[in-house]
């Protein structure tokens, strides 16, 4: 009937190469408590972007595209 749209953080879980090179990539782990590793929320920060900017950049593409954030 339609198309449903969602939204997820990428996650740098244990084990993939977002974890594994994590510092060659430019990529800080905010937390390594699996309770934290759950695409849900931002758990790293970039070279270039905070945790805020990260966020604020997925709040703003949810509100474009009309999703459901919090």
């Amino acid at each position: 009937m339609g198309a449903r749209i969602s939204m997820s953080y990428t996650t740098p879980y244990p084990g993939t190469l977002y974890y594994e090179h994590a510092k060659e990539l430019g990529i800080k782990i905010l937390s390594h408590s699996w309770d934290d590793f759950n695409a849900k929320h931002v758990n790293f920060t970039t070279k270039n972007l905070s945790e805020d900017e990260l966020t604020s950049l997925a709040e703003e593409i949810a509100d474009e595209v009309g999703l459901e954030h919090g």
